[in-house]
Parts: structure tokens; C-alpha cells; sequence
């Protein structure tokens, strides 16, 4: 993964406050990798902690479209040769 990593940093704690509000979250925690993810290993955290489920379903789905939309960190394949 790659990143700009000063703006990503920002966008990222801007859009868990968002979250956090919009959504009445009790705490949210978003970890992202950058650099080299093995195959099968996590590459992306979101915990959230809210009162009923319902708001932390709607919470994650939207945290990770405006991730995916709005910060800039972009996914590079590397195919292995034989």
C-alpha cells in the first residue's frame, strides 16, 4: 500500500470524528497497513464500539466507503513470476 502519508494520517482521524459523531460511537479505532501485506494477512482494523448494533454495522459500512473514497492510500498488486 501505498500513501501520502501526511494527508492520509489527517483524513483518516478526520473521518473517525466524523464516524464517532454521526453515528453516536462510544470509541473507533481504524488501523491501515502501508508498505508490503502478505497474502492472507490484514491489511485494514476498524473496531467500533457503540451502544446498539445496529449503529455499528451502519458505522463500519460507511467508514469504509469514505476510506476507500476519500484517503489517499492506493493498493499496488505484485504478481509473482514463475
Amino acid at each position: 500500500y501505498q500513501t501520502y502519508a501526511p494527508m492520509a494520517q489527517r483524513e483518516l482521524e478526520a473521518l473517525a470524528r466524523d464516524i464517532l459523531e454521526r453515528h453516536r460511537l462510544l470509541a473507533l479505532v481504524a488501523l491501515h497497513s502501508r508498505g508490503r501485506v502478505a497474502v492472507g494477512q490484514a491489511s485494514f482494523v476498524l473496531t467500533v464500539w457503540a451502544a446498539h448494533r445496529a449503529e455499528s454495522i451502519a458505522s463500519v459500512d460507511e467508514f469504509i466507503e469514505r476510506m476507500k473514497r476519500d484517503v489517499p492510500i492506493w493498493k499496488r498488486h505484485v504478481w509473482a513470476h514463475k
